[in-house]
């Protein structure tokens, strides 16, 4: 401050002590001094020192601040900083946060969506088109059949008649069924009346039967040809009815069951409307009278169907009888020309006198099975016996081999 009588007098305003003129610091506080820029403007400060003078006096003295340093710039510095950081680490803190479970969503949405494209793919395999083939052969190609049936009916000639069934299920083939002479067909009935005799425990196969005399007839069969009081098994007598074709034997198992009426009666519990046995074998006499014995294609097809089912008799009186015809040695018509692997379970019955050829069947392969009955007569034994290879060879071919 400049006074009155032109004298630089520098008042120190930290502490208000007076200095000698062009002080640099204050010789009371150590601070450094500015001088006053005009008297105007220091007359205030004047008035500012002396009243902090005045308040040093009351409270005792002049009060000595204390020395600022750096320090409080560093502090504030470093909290300044450790500030800004925990705020950036708590802001990536929380984008870390937000991320993770997009990144989780994120892979479980990619799973979904290739689970989802392989669901998608398999079912287009699955549901795929298959490729043109060419269409499996029926089970039982009915249409076929027929137009077999229909080519070899004009071979047979004569008055015939045909049936074809598969073994299991419908879709049989029936050309001009009709009630015919059945010759040694008839036995297929007399051997079922015998097992069904059996199974009611009125009749033992191992029972012996002592050959006659009076048993003896002509036709077929080896058993005429045996000494008189030879001693059979009825189920030795059985097996050559069939294998054999023995008329001697089916008279004696007629006899043995009970005669005619038994073996009609049984054929009528069977349901065969269109078969009776109306005379024993080679019985000429009856057969001048007009007796004869009689049967029908569907009538022998129903019988062989249940047959090869076991529901005939019972399974185990169906597996022995169908054991005996698979051992039939007469194959010179239907099975005449079927293969190797071709299995027969049959049984025919001819009588020249009257142009009878006739032939009942169950043929079978790995593939399967049907039943085919032929009965044809008034023709020619050449002619018949020719369109029944044929028939035979061509129904296993449409129905067995595919």
């Amino acid at each position: 401050m400049i006074n009155s009588k032109g004298e630089n007098n520098l008042y120190c305003k930290f502490c208000g002590a007076k200095n000698v003129p062009n002080a640099a610091f204050c010789k009371n506080c150590g601070q450094p001094l500015t001088q006053s820029r005009t008297t105007a403007e220091s007359q205030p400060d004047q008035q500012k020192v002396t009243q902090t003078r005045s308040d040093q006096h009351r409270s005792g003295g002049a009060r000595q601040p204390k020395k600022r340093g750096p320090w409080p710039f560093i502090i504030g510095a470093v909290v300044l900083i450790v500030a800004i950081g925990g705020y950036v680490y708590y802001q990536n803190g929380q984008s870390e946060q937000q991320a993770a479970p997009s990144t989780k969503s994120s892979r479980a949405t990619s799973k979904a969506t290739v689970a989802k494209k392989n669901q998608i793919s398999q079912s287009v395999k699955t549901t795929k088109a298959p490729k043109p083939s060419t269409p499996a052969k029926s089970s039982f190609p009915k249409a076929a059949v027929k137009q077999v049936v229909d080519q070899q009916m004009v071979a047979l000639g004569g008055t015939s008649s045909v049936a074809v069934e598969p073994v299991t299920g419908n879709g049989a083939v029936v050309s001009h069924n009709r009630s015919q002479r059945a010759a040694s067909v008839i036995k297929l009935f007399i051997l079922t009346t015998v097992y069904q005799q059996v199974a009611d425990k009125k009749l033992n196969l191992d029972n012996t039967y002592q050959l006659k005399s009076s048993d003896k007839v002509g036709g077929t069969g080896t058993l005429q040809t045996l000494p008189n009081g030879s001693d059979l098994t009825y189920k030795e007598i059985t097996k050559r009815m069939i294998d054999e074709s023995d008329n001697t034997a089916a008279n004696i198992m007629i006899d043995t069951v009970g005669g005619l009426r038994v073996v009609n009666q049984e054929i009528s519990r069977l349901g065969l409307s269109q078969t009776k046995l109306g005379r024993h074998l080679m019985d000429t006499n009856a057969l001048q009278a007009g007796k004869d014995n009689y049967t029908s294609v569907e009538d022998v097809a129903k019988l062989l169907k249940q047959m090869y089912n076991h529901q005939l008799v019972s399974k185990q009186a169906d597996k022995q009888m169908l054991a005996i015809l698979k051992q039939n040695v007469n194959h010179t018509k239907l099975p005449h020309d079927l293969p190797s692997d071709a299995i027969v379970y049959n049984k025919t019955g001819e009588y020249n006198q009257y142009g009878v050829q006739n032939d009942a069947a169950i043929i079978k392969n790995r593939h399967g099975a049907f039943v085919v009955v032929v009965l044809s007569q008034d023709g020619k034994e050449q002619t018949q016996v020719a369109a029944m290879n044929k028939l035979g060879l061509s129904l296993y071919q449409t129905i067995l081999e595919k």
